[in-house]
């Protein structure tokens, strides 16, 4: 957790090399159903390898 309250990322892209590992906490802007979107892409061409899906709901 930042010490700063107010600092915030807001994008909608992050870039993860192999062996990093993030944890997210995810503020929707309102209730309701969303999709996250993750695609894995080889690192030297930018290609896409995989992609998935994830259905969210916000409460």
């Amino acid at each position: 957790m930042h010490p700063d309250p107010r600092a915030h990322l807001f994008t909608h892209t992050l870039t993860m090399r192999t062996a990093e590992r993030y944890d997210l906490l995810l503020h929707p802007p309102m209730a309701g159903n969303y999709t996250l979107k993750i695609e894995w892409k080889n690192w030297i061409t930018g290609q896409k390898r995989a992609h998935w899906e994830l259905p969210l709901i916000a409460s």
